[in-house]
C-alpha cells in the first residue's frame, strides 16, 4: 500500500512540474557558425547547468542566465533561462546531449552541421544564401520554422529578398532580421537571418521553393565589406554605400530548394479536431452579478484558449452548439507573432439564462491536442459550475392607492379630525369683544369638515386594481429593467429575449410575434431599424459587434396603453365641456 502510494505521490508530482526544456535557435548550420542552446525551468534556480557534456562536440563561447514571469489562471509562474552560445567543432550530425538542472535532465537534441560552402562569387567578395527548416518532418498543420540566411562579404544596397510561400502551406515571417558573424573556411561572413512560421496544409511531400535575393553590388572587383565595423542591415532599406560613393550593378542570388515529409495526424491522437501545438491551455472567468440568481439572470462565461505553435485562425471554438437560453457570441482572435514562432489566442462568450428555478449547470469543457515538443496526446478541461436558481419575484407596480392610510398632503383623516378643536382654539381669538373673528373661525372650521368628508368618501368609492394587473405591471417594470441592463452590457441574445417578455406584458391581449412585428406596432423607422439589427445579430455571427446603447435610448417606454388597463379608465364627464 505505502509503495503504491508512493507511485502515485511521483506520478502526480510528475503532472505538476513537466521537467526542463530546452531549443536551439536552428538545427540545421553549416561549420564555423554560431549557434544559442537555451534551457528553461519552472522557478528560480541559482548557478549555471553543467556544460562538460557538450565539450566533446562544441566549444562554449558563453553563458547568459535571466528570469521571466508569466501569468497563469492560478496566479504568477516563474522561470529561470540559461542561453549558452556554441560553436560546433565539426560537420556532420551531432547531438546536445541531455543536461541535469535540479537533478531533472533536458531532452536531447540533434543538429546538422553541414560542410563549408562557398557561395558565389562578385568580383573580390561572396554572397549566397542558405534555407533550413528546425523540423525536415513536421506533423500536418504544426509549425515549422523556416529560416534563410544571407552571407556575404562584400558591400550590398537595396537588397530585396523574395521568399516564396509554398503550394498548400500557410506561412509567416516572424519579428525581427538578426544579424551576426561567421566563419567559413577561414573567411569571415556578415549574416542576415530572417525566419518565417510555416503551416502545411496536408500530408505528404512538400517542397519550399528556393529564395532568390536581388541587390546592388559595387562595380570594382577589389571592394570588400569590413565585417567587423558594418552594422547596416540591406534587407531593412540600409546598405553599405553609407560611407561611399561607387558604381554598382545588379545581382541576382538563388538559394535551394527544402523538402519536407509532412506526417499524417497519429490514429490514436484521439479528439475530433487535429490541434498540433508546442502547448496549449484553457481558461475561464464567469461573472454571475448579484447572488442569489433568480430566473431570467444571465451568467457570462468567458473562455479564452492560448495555443502556442499555432494562429488563431487555426482554433476550434471550445462550444459549437448552443442550447435553449445558451447565448454564443462570435469568437475573437487574435494572433502574436513573436521571434520565436506564433502563439493564437481564441475568446469566446457564452451567456446562460436560466428560464425557471431549480439548478443552473455550465458543463465541463474538453479539448484534445497533439504536444508536437513530446508528441503526445494531451487533454485541457475546464470544470463543471452549478448555481441554484430562484424563482423570479415580480416588483410590486405603485398604482396610486395608499390603502386609506395616507391622504394627499401626507396626513391622517383620524388625526386630522382630532386636531379640528386644536385648530379652533389657534383661530380664536385670546382677546376682544368682535364678532367677526368668531365668524372666521366657524368658517374655517366647516370647510375643512367638508374637504375631509369629501375625500373621505372618494378614497372609500375609488375602484381597486386586481391583484392579477398588479402581477403583471411587476413583470413589465422586471422585464424593462433587464432589458436595459442587456444593452448596457450589450447582450444580444438577452436583450431579444427580455424586449419581447416586456413587450407580451405590455400587450397582454394582443402581443406581437416577434421583433418585426414589435417594429409595426412602434411606427418608428428609427427604431425600426435598430431592432432588425438586433435580430441579425441573434440569428448570426454577429452578436460580438452588436452594441445595444443605442436601442435603449430609443426604447424608454413602449407606446400605447396595455388593454387590461382599458376596464379602469375612468368615466367621460356627465357633461362635456
Amino acid at each position: 500500500m505505502r509503495r503504491m502510494l508512493a507511485m502515485l505521490l511521483l506520478c502526480a508530482a510528475g503532472a505538476v512540474f513537466a521537467g526542463p526544456t530546452a531549443w536551439l535557435d536552428r538545427y540545421a548550420v553549416d561549420e564555423g557558425e554560431i549557434l544559442r542552446l537555451t534551457i528553461e525551468t519552472e522557478g528560480d534556480v541559482p548557478g549555471d547547468p553543467d556544460t562538460d557534456p557538450l565539450l566533446p562536440d562544441f566549444t562554449i563561447d558563453g553563458i547568459a542566465n535571466g528570469h521571466r514571469q508569466i501569468r497563469s489562471a492560478n496566479g504568477f509562474i516563474n522561470y529561470t533561462t540559461w542561453t549558452i552560445t556554441l560553436r560546433p567543432r565539426r560537420a556532420g550530425r551531432l547531438q546536445i546531449p541531455s543536461l541535469r538542472i535540479n537533478g531533472a535532465p533536458t531532452p536531447p537534441l540533434a543538429l546538422e552541421v553541414r560542410p563549408s560552402l562557398r557561395g558565389q562569387q562578385q568580383g573580390g567578395g561572396q554572397a549566397f544564401l542558405r534555407g533550413s527548416v528546425d523540423n525536415p518532418r513536421p506533423w500536418r498543420q504544426a509549425m515549422v520554422i523556416y529560416t534563410v540566411r544571407l552571407f556575404y562579404d562584400l558591400p550590398i544596397a537595396g537588397a530585396a529578398l523574395n521568399v516564396p510561400t509554398p503550394s498548400g502551406a500557410l506561412m509567416t515571417q516572424l519579428k525581427g532580421d538578426r544579424v551576426s558573424v561567421a566563419t567559413l573556411d577561414g573567411r569571415r561572413y556578415k549574416v542576415i537571418e530572417r525566419r518565417h512560421a510555416l503551416f502545411p496544409e496536408n500530408a505528404g511531400n512538400l517542397t519550399i521553393p528556393a529564395p532568390t535575393l536581388e541587390a546592388q553590388v559595387p562595380v570594382s572587383t577589389s571592394a570588400r565589406l569590413d565585417i567587423d565595423h558594418s552594422s547596416g542591415n540591406p534587407l531593412q532599406g540600409g546598405g553599405e554605400f553609407d560611407s561611399f560613393i561607387t558604381a554598382t550593378r545588379p545581382i541576382r542570388i538563388h538559394g535551394e530548394p527544402i523538402a519536407l515529409e509532412v506526417r499524417p495526424p497519429p490514429p490514436d491522437h484521439g479528439g475530433r479536431q487535429w490541434l498540433p501545438a508546442a502547448s496549449l491551455k484553457l481558461e475561464e472567468q464567469i461573472e454571475t452579478g448579484q447572488m442569489p440568481l433568480h430566473a431570467g439572470d444571465p451568467v457570462t462565461r468567458t473562455i479564452t484558449l492560448t495555443a502556442e505553435g499555432l494562429m488563431a485562425e487555426q482554433l476550434p471554438p471550445p462550444v459549437a452548439t448552443a442550447p435553449r437560453g445558451v447565448y454564443l457570441d462570435k469568437p475573437q482572435r487574435r494572433t502574436i507573432v513573436g521571434d520565436r514562432g506564433v502563439t493564437g489566442i481564441l475568446t469566446q462568450r457564452i451567456v446562460h439564462v436560466p428560464q425557471q428555478a431549480g439548478e443552473l449547470t455550465l458543463p465541463p469543457i474538453e479539448l484534445r491536442w497533439w504536444d508536437t515538443t513530446s508528441g503526445q496526446s494531451r487533454k485541457a478541461t475546464l470544470p463543471a459550475h452549478s448555481y441554484h436558481v430562484e424563482a423570479t419575484t415580480p416588483q410590486k407596480a405603485a398604482d396610486g392607492s395608499d390603502g386609506g392610510k395616507t391622504n394627499r398632503a401626507g396626513g391622517n383623516p383620524e388625526s386630522t379630525a382630532r386636531t379640528l378643536p386644536e385648530l379652533a382654539r389657534e383661530l380664536l381669538p385670546t382677546g376682544g369683544n368682535a364678532p367677526w373673528p368668531w365668524l372666521a373661525a366657524a368658517t374655517t372650521l366647516l370647510w375643512l369638515a367638508t374637504l375631509w368628508l369629501w375625500l373621505h368618501e372618494r378614497r372609500r368609492h375609488r375602484p381597486r386594481r386586481p391583484i392579477e394587473h398588479q402581477q403583471r405591471d411587476g413583470n413589465d417594470t422586471l422585464a424593462r429593467k433587464r432589458f436595459h441592463q442587456a444593452c448596457r452590457e450589450d447582450l444580444a441574445g438577452p436583450a431579444r429575449h427580455y424586449l419581447l417578455a416586456w413587450a407580451r406584458a405590455h400587450w397582454p391581449d394582443d402581443p406581437p410575434a416577434g421583433l418585426e412585428a414589435l417594429a409595426e406596432r412602434i411606427g418608428d423607422d428609427g427604431t425600426a431599424k435598430l431592432l432588425k439589427q438586433l435580430d441579425s445579430a441573434v440569428f448570426s455571427e454577429e452578436a460580438g459587434r452588436w452594441r445595444g446603447r443605442k436601442l435603449a435610448s430609443k426604447l424608454k417606454k413602449l407606446p400605447g396603453k396595455k388593454s387590461a388597463d382599458k376596464a379602469f379608465e375612468p368615466l367621460p364627464p356627465l357633461y362635456p365641456r
